[in-house]
């Protein structure tokens, strides 16, 4: 699970999205990605990618244990 996250930030990397390497960082960004909750090829902002990754981990989660994992891999 912490290479998918790593690959999942080398992907926004790659779109021109710097995301934070803290565990929340990575975990959002994973989720953000991995689960296509932001278009990249909209050029979406860092704020848009930080609302979207903040309603969907503050929301009930039905990957709870996906997003742990990559938590605990760190």
């Amino acid at each position: 699970m912490a290479t998918e996250a790593f690959a999942c930030l080398e992907a926004l990397d790659d779109a021109g999205k710097t995301i934070n390497r803290s565990q929340a960082g990575i975990a959002a960004a994973c989720l953000v990605y991995a689960y296509d909750l932001v278009d990249l090829a909209s050029s979406p902002t860092h704020e848009a990618i930080a609302s979207i990754a903040g309603t969907t981990l503050m929301t009930t989660y039905t990957r709870r244990d996906e997003l742990e994992a990559v938590l605990e891999a760190m």
